[in-house]
């Protein structure tokens, strides 16, 4: 699981991939590494500093594909910067821009408790600027990543929307095989994050594990 990243050690998030990267989201880097296989396609929603971006295209090896989008510029930098220090350019594809459940703008509102991993375009912090925001099948669509195999979303709340837009507007045989979202640890209130997991498992997807973040298999796969 070893990458290379360029990170800001002051930060919550650039501080434990610094310090503590052998126990950063530990289960959920094992898990990727148990179901992507070489020549498979993973999209990452919210990258940041692309920590599940440099994961994944590891996994995939040369023949697979990554998408990972981030909207706010720099953490979009350090994403491109980190892509690049591995020489994975030619398996990531960095997406900058917002995630919404239409073609709209948005205005991110950055954490000002020292978190670059909590962005986000619900209101919270401090007003950021204004971001160009678009669907998430669209985005898939534009990046021709094919048939993915998993999708890790985490967007700071805004989860259900694009999932809601995401899974009305593309064929049930398109969507991923695994999805991991952030729902325990999202800034969503109980109401939305129960309201999201049922949304999750209306659509023929069953929880495999749940910590801070929740990871669903979609029902009928071939074991």
């Amino acid at each position: 699981d070893l990458v290379r990243m360029r990170v800001d050690p002051r930060d919550f998030l650039g501080g434990y991939l610094a310090f503590l990267p052998q126990v950063y989201d530990r289960w959920e880097r094992h898990a990727m590494a148990s179901i992507l296989r070489t020549g498979d396609a993973f999209v990452d929603v919210g990258s940041n500093l692309g920590a599940y971006a440099l994961w994944a295209a590891r996994c995939v090896g040369s023949s697979g594909r990554v998408l990972a989008i981030e909207p706010d510029t720099h953490n979009h930098e350090l994403l491109t910067e980190n892509v690049r220090l591995n020489g994975y350019q030619s398996r990531i594809q960095v997406l900058h821009c917002g995630i919404s459940g239409r073609r709209q703008t948005l205005r991110l509102h950055r954490n000002v408790t020292g978190n670059c991993g909590g962005h986000n375009f619900r209101g919270a912090g401090a007003e950021g600027p204004l971001v160009e925001c678009m669907p998430l099948d669209e985005a898939v669509e534009q990046s021709g990543a094919g048939p993915i195999r998993m999708m890790k979303l985490d967007i700071e709340g805004f989860e259900g929307e694009v999932l809601e837009r995401y899974f009305r507007a593309t064929a049930p045989a398109t969507w991923p095989e695994y999805l991991l979202v952030e729902i325990n640890d999202s800034p969503a209130g109980p109401g939305e994050k129960d309201s999201l997991r049922r949304q999750i498992r209306s659509h023929g997807y069953s929880p495999l594990r749940e910590r801070g973040n929740t990871l669903f298999r979609r029902d009928g796969l071939a074991r």
